[in-house]
């Protein structure tokens, strides 16, 4: 009990300390960290984009899945490989936005529905994945058993290349 009540008293200084510090200052700082982490995930997103490859497919054909089946694979695959290919700078980026909505909670609407959108995404990959886990696991291990399916993916092209 003794620890506990030294504990708080010695917070006691730094929490009077930071309420001292200009709220202002405190708000602009975190839309820095807001602004280079949006930075940082635009430019990761490009860089996923960019190395985006087609996927064989004879090798997406043999497995045997039906077309519903196939698009309901290659969006999962799709979305999850971007998600994974820009996760840390996206988490940042949600991170950072819901501080300033939390420091500014009447002026930053803007931050607060960024993070939203990469939230939005996370849920469409959730709803995704029960569609794709219908698929029988035999066909699952076969899917992600191909060549470039743990990388982005151009879906049109691979889409086109399949005729669907």
């Amino acid at each position: 009990m003794v620890r506990i009540i030294l504990l708080a008293a010695s917070l006691i200084p730094s929490y009077l300390y930071a309420e001292q510090i200009p709220q202002r200052a405190v708000i602009e700082e975190i839309r820095g960290q807001v602004s280079d982490a949006l930075v940082a995930f635009a430019e990761q997103e490009e860089r996923c984009m960019e190395s985006k490859k087609k996927l064989p497919a004879i090798a997406l054909q043999e497995i045997g899945l039906t077309e519903s089946e196939l698009k309901d694979a290659l969006e999962y695959h799709y979305l999850k490989n971007l998600v994974i290919c820009s996760q840390s700078q996206a988490d940042q980026l949600i991170i950072y936005s819901q501080m300033l909505s939390i420091a500014s909670p009447n002026q930053e609407k803007q931050s607060s529905a960024t993070s939203e959108l990469i939230l939005r995404d996370r849920i469409k990959l959730t709803k995704l994945r029960q569609e794709y886990f219908k698929i029988s696991k035999i066909q699952r291990d076969l899917i992600e058993s191909v060549k470039g399916m743990d990388r982005p993916i151009d879906l049109i092209a691979t889409a086109r290349m399949l005729g669907i």
